[in-house]
C-alpha cells in the first residue's frame, strides 16, 4: 500500500506539504515553527514503515487514502474510536522520531 501511494506522490515536495496538511506533526496548540519539516523524505518513510501495522494501515489510509474514520473503520473492521486511537497513536510515535532527530541535529 505504501509504495502505491508513494508513485502517486513523486514529488517529494509535494507529498511533505500534503502530508503536513492532512495530519499535521504538532497540536494546535504548539508552536508551528519547528524544525520538522526539514527532515529526510527518506526518514519520514522509513519511520512510517516501522510504525505498528495497526497505526501504519490506518495512518495510511487516512493520509494517503484520504479514508474518513468511519471508512476506515468498516474497512478494516473496527471502530471508528479505534481509527482515531490508532491515528492519534501513530501520530505520537511519529512525533517521538522526529522530535528525536531534530535534537540529535542541534
Amino acid at each position: 500500500m505504501v509504495n502505491l501511494n508513494l508513485e502517486k506522490h513523486r514529488n517529494k515536495e509535494v507529498w511533505l506539504t500534503e502530508i503536513e496538511e492532512n495530519i499535521p506533526l504538532i497540536d494546535e496548540g504548539e508552536d508551528k515553527e519547528n524544525e520538522f519539516h526539514n527532515v529526510g523524505y527518506d526518514d519520514l518513510i522509513g519511520y512510517i514503515q516501522r510504525l505498528p501495522p495497526q497505526y501504519r494501515q490506518v495512518f495510511n489510509l487516512y493520509v494517503f487514502e484520504e479514508y474518513s474514520h468511519n471508512e476506515i473503520a468498516e474497512h478494516l473492521k473496527i471502530s471508528p474510536g479505534t481509527s482515531k486511537s490508532n491515528l492519534s497513536r501513530a501520530r505520537e510515535l511519529l512525533r517521538k522520531e522526529l522530535t528525536k532527530i531534530k535534537h540529535k541535529a542541534e
